[in-house]
């Protein structure tokens, strides 16, 4: 809040000698709110429903991490509320575009374009990137030059999101209604998650994320990884970013298609869509094998696809429930 600016104080004396020059208190609060308040409110955006609840849950989870790194507590929000004003108020005061921005927003662009499609490559990133931030902010960081999405191209991923939106809202009645739905969803998520966040790691020496000792050093690639294992590396990648968007495409056809199902029977229930004799059972039928076909990819042939990675794997890239499903996959083959 804005009283909370003003009560900011020097709380021990800093050595710049010795830790060099400090990160600014505010840039730290609003480097944390891209986190943990923006996190959430970009799943919002694209339709995932969270409650009160859970928001306050992950909010609390960088609060502690904002603790750990010394963000004064007066920077610190208290609730879902302080850190939507809070955000506000410092993206007010901050925001702007830089060349820094957009060279690290174009290496975003890079990152996410390796599990692209060919045709989707050039395209597809910045959309994502508008769909979160909004155009005017997304402009601010976009890199200069990006080709524009055809029409084909925007009127797909205005469906997509569409479609995205009533996938999460047909699925949060269902969970209520059925628990255990929502606990195989889990368990599905989870494991998919896994082996994409595993499929990150490159073929550096370096666990996600670990920085090296020094800025300046060189980040050492594994023994024999060369510029053909990189480009295996990128089609793996491609390959198994497919495999899942084919399990999460038969969830999401499932749902939809389901809630469709039910309507019609709401709707002829009342007498809406005539009187003639309808048989709901074989389309039941049908959604429940597509539903069982998206589920049975994510939980086993992600897994397979993660075991065929090329090049040497780095330690701890295949967790114990992914090699279990690859087993099990083996096994049925």
């Amino acid at each position: 809040t804005p009283a909370a600016h003003q009560r900011l104080t020097v709380v021990d004396p800093y050595d710049v000698d010795k830790l060099g020059q400090p990160v600014n208190q505010e840039d730290l609060a609003y480097t944390l709110l891209t986190f943990g308040y923006l996190i959430p409110l970009g799943l919002e955006r694209w339709g995932c429903r969270l409650s009160a609840e859970e928001k306050e849950a992950f909010l609390h989870t960088w609060r502690l991490v904002a603790h750990l790194m010394g963000v004064q507590e007066q920077l610190v929000p208290r609730s879902w509320q302080e850190a939507a004003a809070l955000f506000a108020i410092i993206h007010q005061r901050q925001c702007g575009g830089s060349p820094m921005g957009q060279e690290l927003t174009g290496t975003l662009n890079g990152f996410l374009s390796a599990y692209l499609p060919a045709g989707l490559r050039q395209q597809l990133p910045s959309m994502l990137i508008v769909s979160q931030l909004g155009k005017d902010d997304a402009q601010l960081i976009l890199p200069h030059g990006l080709p524009r999405p055809g029409p084909l191209l925007r009127t797909g991923f205005t469906l997509g999101l569409a479609g995205l939106h009533a996938y999460f809202f047909i699925t949060d009645r269902l969970v209520h209604v059925i628990p255990v739905i929502g606990t195989l969803l889990d368990s599905t998520f989870r494991r998919a998650g896994e082996a994409l966040v595993d499929s990150w790691r490159d073929d550096y020496q370096r666990l996600p994320f670990a920085l090296p000792a020094s800025a300046a050093a060189p980040w050492q690639s594994q023994p024999g990884v060369d510029a053909q294992t990189r480009v295996r590396l990128r089609r793996w990648r491609a390959r198994l970013f497919t495999v899942m968007c084919s399990g999460l495409g038969c969830l999401m056809a499932a749902t939809l298609i389901g809630g469709a199902l039910a309507l019609a029977a709401v709707l002829r229930g009342f007498g809406l869509l005539g009187e003639q004799a309808w048989n709901p059972l074989p389309y039941l039928l049908g959604v429940m094998a597509i539903y069982l076909v998206g589920v049975t990819i994510l939980q086993l042939y992600v897994a397979a696809e993660v075991t065929q990675r090329p090049g040497p794997p780095p330690p701890g890239v295949v967790s114990s429930s992914t090699r279990v499903a690859a087993r099990r996959l083996r096994k049925q083959r």
